[in-house]
């Protein structure tokens, strides 16, 4: 071997022992990796996962459009704080598919980002909401086993109930449901959980079971209880689940007489205004079913856009209500919001848009 090649080996052993240098250096000064995410996974394949590889899972409930989500979401990659939980699963879903409208529904709630924190095991061990710091912290200390102070914040239950009859009622439903998945009965399970909380989730898993056991009388008894939450707060979540008790107490219930929103104008147009100026949008809302229409929400999406007096909460069949709203040109520039209605007809939400050219001051 000549020495020309001997140089060329030679340079070559340098270049590569200081690559293995930095390499070192880089993994000394930043050991640590964010941990592992997947996606969309169904709650039954984490949870198989989950117990193979003996890692606790986290099911982060999202929507791409939710700036808080975005945040926790960041964070998540972030190489401090997640990172240091190499032996954790998380599994970010999208609330606003159908298929995961089911969590929002067991939780009584639909704040997002919220963080549902899971031992290897499929037990839930926590509830959390939002991103802040503090956040953060409690689901890193839930995956370590301890407790904190937002533990279930999220969960609209009586404050009667204490947070460990919570989180030891939600699993279990979370049991019933995966028992009647495999086609197995859930009955113990979901009588023991409705003795603690009584509320739409619980009650739908029990007319299935029911249906599912051959037992209709049952079944429409059960429809009925859950019918009779329509009208309380949060009952939007479960619309879909209304219409299929009724569809079971009444076989020959016809889904046209059903509430039916119709909106006079959804499409405004304020023109050009001066940075500050003020205009009051007043827009026709009617009943075209045959049903009361209930208005669960408003939800004006800014504050340049806000209700003016009485709040509508009910339109009888036929008739018709005004949504008064006031828009302020807050800022300059072409000004597009949405106004959502939450109701309880057969769209569940129908939107109003609002739209302006706000301008300088002439002054």
């Amino acid at each position: 071997m000549d020495s020309k090649q001997n140089n060329i080996i030679m340079k070559h052993s340098i270049y590569t022992f200081a690559l293995l240098c930095l390499a070192g250096l880089l993994i000394a000064c930043n050991p640590s990796t964010p941990p592992r995410i997947v996606y969309e996974m169904p709650f039954e394949e984490i949870a198989q996962l989950a117990t193979a590889e003996r890692k606790h899972f986290a099911i982060v409930l999202a929507d791409p459009n939710c700036p808080p989500c975005r945040l926790l979401h960041h964070a998540l990659h972030d190489t401090t704080g997640f990172a240091s939980q190499e032996r954790v699963i998380f599994n970010i879903v999208n609330v606003a598919l159908p298929q995961n409208n089911w969590y929002p529904q067991l939780l009584f709630a639909r704040s997002q980002p919220t963080t549902l924190v899971f031992s290897p095991d499929a037990q839930l061990k926590a509830v959390v909401r939002g991103a802040s710091q503090t956040s953060t912290e409690c689901i890193i200390k839930a995956l370590q086993g301890g407790l904190c102070a937002v533990y279930h914040a999220n969960v609209n239950f009586p404050e009667s109930v204490s947070h460990e009859a919570i989180i030891e009622t939600l699993n279990l439903i979370l049991t019933a449901k995966r028992k009647m998945e495999k086609g197995e009965d859930a009955s113990a399970e979901l009588e023991k959980a409705l003795n603690t909380l009584y509320y739409p989730f619980p009650l739908w898993l029990q007319i299935r079971n029911e249906k599912n056991l051959g037992n209709t009388d049952k079944a429409i008894f059960f429809a009925r209880q859950l019918l009779t939450f329509q009208g309380v707060r949060h009952a939007r979540l479960y619309s879909d689940l209304f219409l299929a008790a009724r569809q079971l107490v009444d076989p020959d219930f016809d889904i046209a007489v059903m509430p039916r929103l119709e909106i006079d104008g959804s499409d405004i147009r304020l023109g050009e205004l001066q940075k500050g100026e003020e205009v009051n949008i007043r827009v026709g809302l009617q009943n075209a079913g045959k049903e009361p229409l209930i208005i669960y929400d408003v939800h004006t999406g800014c504050s340049c856009l806000a209700l003016q007096g009485e709040v509508i909460s009910e339109i009888e069949a036929g008739d018709t209500a005004c949504l008064h709203l006031l828009f302020t040109a807050e800022q300059q520039g072409d000004i597009q919001r949405e106004v959502r209605i939450i109701n309880s007809g057969l769209t569940q939400v129908e939107t109003i848009t609002v739209r302006a050219g706000v301008r300088a001051n002439n002054d």
